[in-house]
């Protein structure tokens, strides 16, 4: 099951002490939790660097689906936070879905 990240602390944590992944797209932090083994727990974060509000928001209803579409129960007791780059908006979805099968996979590999 995908639970969203909501609190600010745990974004944190997660950036911290998580595995990093930089991509074209994003950057993928993977932190596995053993307090959460029930479902993934999932973050998106877009800057004000990346453009005005309606391509934070498309960038982020994007990274939405992906996240939805990616990550499986496989992934149950991880933490995902997702940081879109300025590439974001111009880049299409197959290419994003794509780089983030890859980095998740990269990331598995080094938290187990």
């Amino acid at each position: 099951m995908l639970k969203y990240i909501k609190k600010s602390k745990d974004f944190k944590n997660t950036m911290n002490n998580g595995y990093k992944v930089v991509g074209k797209f994003f950057i993928i932090f993977v932190l596995k939790d053993n307090g959460y083994t029930d479902s993934v727990y999932y973050g998106i974060t877009v800057s004000k660097k990346v453009g005005k509000a309606v391509i934070r928001n498309r960038i982020k209803r994007r990274l939405r689906v992906l996240g939805e579409e990616v990550l499986g129960s496989e992934m149950s007791g991880f933490k995902v936070c997702l940081v879109a780059r300025s590439y974001s908006y111009l880049g299409n979805f197959l290419d994003m879905k794509n780089e983030l099968q890859y980095g998740i996979t990269k990331a598995l590999k080094k938290n187990q």
